[in-house]
C-alpha cells in the first residue's frame, strides 16, 4: 500500500508539474498576443512587455475573464507629453469580443530629459522638493524657479513659484517673458492618454513628472 501511495503520489506531484508548465505556456503565448494587439491599435512606443497575473491562467480562460494583466511601454513619443513610460494595469479583462475590462489603472512618466528637451534650449529642469526646479543656463541672466503641477480640464498645467532672477526673489510683470514662454511650451495635452482615461493624479518624484489615471468599462480593442 505505501508503495502504491508513494506512486499515486508522484503521478499527482507531476500531473501538477505539468499543468504549471502548459500554464506558463499559455500565459507566454497569451502575453505576446496582447503585446501585438496593443502594437497594432497604434501604441507607437519602442517597445512593450505584457505580465498576466494569478495562477491559474487555464481557470481564468475557461471562464472567459483574465483577473489582472499588466501591460508596460517605453517611450511613447505620439502624445501631446512625450512619456518616458506608461504601465497599465488592466483589471477583469474579457477574452472574447467586445474585449473590456473592468478597470484600468495608468502610471506615466516624463522623465527630466524630456522636461529639458520640452522646455526648450537654454533651460535645465531637475526634481526636487515635490516640484520641477527649473534654472536658466545663460550665465549672463541668473534666474530659477519652481513649477508644481496641477490638472486643469485634462490639460497638465504648471504653477510658477519662487521665481528668483539675480537671486532675488520677483513677481507679476517683474517676471521675463522667456519664463512665461518655457512654463506655456511644458503645458501639456493630457486628454489623449491610452484608451481616454481620466487623470487623477499628478506629482513630481525622484523619476520625473509622474502621471496618474484610471477608467472603467474600458474597451480594451481602443488601447490607442
Amino acid at each position: 500500500m505505501r508503495t502504491r501511495g508513494v506512486v499515486w503520489g508522484s503521478a499527482a506531484l507531476g500531473l501538477v508539474v505539468l499543468l504549471a508548465i502548459v500554464d506558463r505556456g499559455v500565459a507566454t503565448a497569451a502575453a505576446r498576443a496582447i503585446s501585438d494587439g496593443v502594437a497594432e491599435a497604434g501604441c507607437a512606443s519602442a517597445s512593450i512587455s505584457t505580465e498576466l497575473h494569478d495562477f491559474p491562467l487555464l481557470t481564468q480562460l475557461a471562464r472567459g475573464r483574465l483577473n489582472r494583466v499588466t501591460v508596460t511601454l517605453d517611450d511613447v513619443r505620439d502624445r501631446g507629453a512625450p512619456l518616458d513610460s506608461v504601465v497599465l494595469d488592466l483589471y477583469d479583462v474579457s477574452t472574447s469580443q467586445p474585449r473590456t475590462a473592468g478597470r484600468v489603472e495608468l502610471v506615466a512618466t516624463v522623465s527630466p530629459a524630456d522636461l529639458r528637451a520640452v522646455a526648450g534650449r537654454g533651460w535645465d529642469v531637475a526634481v526636487g522638493d515635490g516640484a520641477l526646479v527649473v534654472t536658466g543656463m545663460d550665465d549672463s541672466t541668473p534666474v530659477q524657479f519652481r513649477l508644481a503641477p496641477r490638472f486643469a480640464e485634462g490639460r497638465l498645467r504648471f504653477d510658477l513659484r519662487d521665481v528668483l532672477l539675480f537671486g532675488s526673489p520677483v513677481a507679476g510683470d517683474r517676471i521675463p517673458t522667456e519664463i512665461v514662454d518655457a512654463v506655456s511650451r511644458l503645458d501639456s495635452d493630457l486628454q489623449d492618454l491610452p484608451f481616454d482615461l481620466d487623470p487623477t493624479d499628478v506629482r513630481v518624484e525622484q523619476a520625473g513628472l509622474v502621471v496618474r489615471a484610471a477608467g472603467t468599462d474600458v474597451d480594451v480593442n481602443g488601447a490607442c
